[in-house]
């Protein structure tokens, strides 16, 4: 499928209405869509990224841990999708000052625009979060995976309530 230009208002509310409509939290879903946009603002992954959570994200409320090592390790029996994960990681990084490692993270434009990472035989070790260096916001939107936002888009369309038969 071709590539699609959206503006990046669309791709903060696609993201959150979709995360939504698949049982995450408010929280989660705002702090997804804020990555998938600076994701695909520096790297032009955001989009990807966030489709590809689609599926990977918990309606209960199962708790993640960090499990002590050398590294520690995040132990996430739900298995949220990779930028939930990477939320995670990135507030331990904030709030301990130590690196972690994700598991089952796969290294790549996005996460790389997210993050600093290293990586590491079972994950990637996230050491802190990337520069918050941006570009500029184009008025004439971005071009982003159509794919990915279809499917995206398409899990949206969930969150959405019809309107009532007349």
């Amino acid at each position: 499928m071709r590539d699609v230009r959206v503006a990046v208002a669309e791709i903060a509310t696609s993201v959150y209405r979709a995360y939504v409509a698949e049982g995450a939290s408010s929280g989660e879903a705002e702090a997804a869509a804020a990555m998938a946009v600076r994701a695909e603002r520096v790297a032009a992954d955001g989009v990807r990224l966030a489709a590809a959570g689609l599926g990977r994200i918990t309606a209960g409320r199962v708790g993640a841990e960090v499990v002590d090592g050398d590294p520690p390790r995040l132990d996430d029996p739900a298995e949220r999708a990779p930028l939930l994960r990477l939320r995670l990681a990135l507030d331990w990084v904030a709030a301990t000052g130590r690196p972690i490692l994700v598991p089952e993270l796969a290294a790549g434009p996005g996460i790389a625009a997210l993050a600093v990472t290293e990586g590491h035989a079972d994950g990637l070790l996230v050491t802190g979060p990337a520069a918050e260096e941006e570009p500029p916001i184009p008025l004439a939107g971005l071009e982003v995976d159509g794919a990915a936002w279809a499917r995206l888009e398409a899990a949206a369309a969930r969150y959405l309530v019809p309107e009532a038969a007349g």
